[in-house]
């Protein structure tokens, strides 16, 4: 409801005020009468362009202002006023004190929410651990207008913290405050236990360790799920009062940043897992591939000098070996997957499937040439050594392979592997292009070799799977298929 004043126009003295206008500013209805207006208009200037403006206008709408209440309190208001013909004055005055609230907090979390989205956005595009701390610090001492600043990572097992970035800091005053107990007063309530401190005062706090010209602090935890990294110290060379809009804005820094160096710290510790892992992986593929580059020859030398049991002997080493290496190629091969994006280009499909069967010239391998060519990488030979060598394998060289390329449309070939080997069972037939994954023959690998092939072919936008080369008799061999994209 509206309170209701009724002015003199000379003097601005009120003649009558109605009960909602009495309840309004605190003053009883009948001590209102006769007094001035500046009674409860809480701003003289702005009664006085109020009443300046009305004169010209004579009559104003949805003017906004505060009243004084009578125990020293503010009211803001939304006042409609004209002037009558006995020129007096009418005032309709509307209590807008809940809106005007409201519409502060929702300004104060707008800011709120626009400080912490661009030091977010600031710590998201660091690329390094000191740069990702050097621009959160920067960025918080300008946006929440502080002198000095300064972050400090827990190291030692929590009993101490290493100062790490700083602006602000006298030189003089570095020497002494590059380490600082992290599980003893003062800071401990923040390294520690991850509860934010605020000292308007320094010096009446009783915080010794902070020299000028520090004069009021803040410090901040910076924390995450898993406990407290750090601290954010933050000073001002003036006391300064702590508003809750700013301490909301300070902790929500504190998590992005804590949460932040924590993950930056996950990240180098996986980078030198992933570099100490190539550096096996290099080895691997180089020093041992050359070392049984060198056995293979000793090995076939073995094969062709020798005879009876003791050459037996020989070509077991050497299948031995040749599977060693086949290992260590899978390997070069997975993490060369990972390693680079693919680059489709044009390839003659052809002269890809016939390279590959001169690999293997004691085995029983039939292709009619068909002209087409496909969009692959220079991987694509994998594919098919794999395939060929599987079927042979598992057929102990009896088995006769088969491969046939067929168009299917104008933008796609499937291409199939058959071969007259024991076959694949049902149940296996969904699952051996998963890693790991064995068949149950005494000749069974790591699993490696097919799922190789499945991520290649999957790498160029195909698909693959296992059938029976006669449907419904798995015992009489299996076909692989797989679709290729074909140039358009």
């Amino acid at each position: 409801e509206a309170g209701v004043f009724l002015i003199d126009r000379k003097d601005h003295r009120i003649v009558e005020a109605n009960e909602q206008s009495s309840a309004l500013v605190g003053h009883p209805r009948g001590d209102l009468a006769g007094q001035n207006i500046s009674l409860v208009w809480f701003d003289p200037a702005d009664m006085e362009h109020f009443f300046e403006r009305l004169k010209k206008e004579y009559a104003i709408s949805g003017y906004e202002s505060r009243f004084r209440t009578r125990d020293g309190g503010t009211r803001w208001v939304l006042i409609s006023a004209s002037i009558l013909e006995d020129w007096e004055i009418v005032c309709t005055v509307v209590d807008i004190s809940e809106r005007k609230q409201t519409e502060r907090e929702i300004i104060r979390r707008n800011k709120e929410l626009a400080i912490i989205n661009q030091i977010g956005t600031a710590i998201s595009t660091a690329t390094t651990l000191e740069e990702l701390q050097k621009v959160a610090l920067e960025k918080t001492l300008g946006f929440m207008d502080f002198d000095v600043g300064a972050i400090y990572l827990v190291q030692n097992g929590g009993k101490m913290a290493e100062l790490i970035q700083e602006r602000g800091i006298p030189e003089g005053v570095l020497s002494q405050v590059r380490e600082i107990p992290a599980d003893k007063p003062p800071f401990a309530r923040t390294l520690a236990e991850g509860y934010p401190l605020f000292f308007p005062e320094v010096a009446s706090a009783g915080v010794g360790w902070v020299r000028p010209p520090v004069v009021s602090l803040a410090v901040i935890p910076l924390a995450t799920n898993a406990g407290v990294v750090g601290a954010m110290f933050l000073g001002n060379t003036e006391p300064h009062s702590f508003q809750e809009g700013d301490t909301a804005i300070l902790g929500h820094i504190g998590k992005e940043l804590g949460n932040a160096i924590a993950r930056a710290r996950l990240q180098m510790q996986l980078q030198e897992k992933i570099d100490e892992a190539n550096l096996y992986i290099d080895i691997m593929t180089h020093d041992i591939h050359n070392a049984n580059t060198i056995s293979m020859g000793y090995a076939e030398i073995l094969t062709e000098i020798l005879k009876d049991e003791p050459k037996s002997f020989a070509n077991k080493l050497l299948s031995s070996v040749l599977q060693s290496s086949s290992i260590i190629d899978n390997v070069a091969t997975i993490r060369r997957i990972h390693a680079e994006r693919p680059v489709l280009r044009i390839k003659n499909l052809d002269e890809i499937i016939r390279e590959e069967i001169l690999h293997y010239p004691g085995a029983d391998i039939s292709y009619q040439p068909t002209g087409y060519t496909i969009l692959a990488d220079d991987l694509i030979p994998v594919i098919f050594r794999n395939l060929i060598s599987n079927a042979i394998k598992f057929g102990e060289q009896k088995a006769k392979v088969e491969i046939s390329v067929t168009a299917m449309g104008k933008d796609e070939v499937e291409v199939a592997v058959a071969d007259t080997g024991p076959g694949i069972p049902d149940d296996l037939k969904g699952v051996i292009f998963a890693r790991f994954q064995r068949g149950r023959g005494k000749k069974s690998g790591k699993g490696l070799g097919l799922y190789i092939t499945r991520i290649i072919v999957e790498r160029y936008g195909g698909r693959i799977w296992a059938e029976d080369r006669v449907p419904g008799h798995a015992e009489q061999g299996a076909v692989i298929r797989f679709r290729l994209k074909r140039p358009v």
